[in-house]
């Protein structure tokens, strides 16, 4: 992992581009336990929870729904409107291990969040522990 070598420097500008994408290739997975708690959240019941806003990614795997290419919680001025419950995988965007092992792929991820590279130094600690974070969610998904 590059970042154990070279500082990193981020910056969220709450610009809402991680929320958004092709929903052929971007996705936002979402536990059994994460949907449970958005699910007690909005106070619905699970089938109307799953038809609103899951997808079926596999038969195992659950993503938040994506429509017209964003987050179907993502509100006006690109505000999250599940913030204090979001995934995990929003959690710790961009500190993903695969954006993290190469330089060259956390450089190219640039284009999909103008935070990179800007802002003050990220402590190397809370990059472990957003690694670490991120791999133990991808376990449970």
């Amino acid at each position: 992992m590059f970042f154990q070598d070279k500082p990193i420097h981020f910056e969220c500008t709450a610009c809402g581009k991680c929320c958004t994408g092709n929903s052929d290739t971007h996705y936002i997975a979402l536990s059994r336990t994460e949907a449970d708690k958005l699910q007690a959240h909005l106070g619905i019941s699970a089938a109307w929870f799953k038809r609103r806003y899951v997808e079926h990614l596999t038969r195992e795997t659950w993503g938040i729904r994506m429509t017209n290419g964003q987050c179907v919680f993502l509100g006006k001025n690109n505000q999250c409107g599940i913030y204090h419950l979001r995934p995990s995988q929003c959690r710790t965007y961009p500190f993903w291990p695969e954006l993290l092992d190469k330089e060259e792929h956390w450089q190219a991820e640039k284009k999909y969040c103008e935070g990179i590279n800007r802002g003050k130094l990220v402590d190397i600690r809370h990059i472990r522990q957003q690694l670490q974070q991120q791999l133990d969610a991808e376990e449970q998904t």
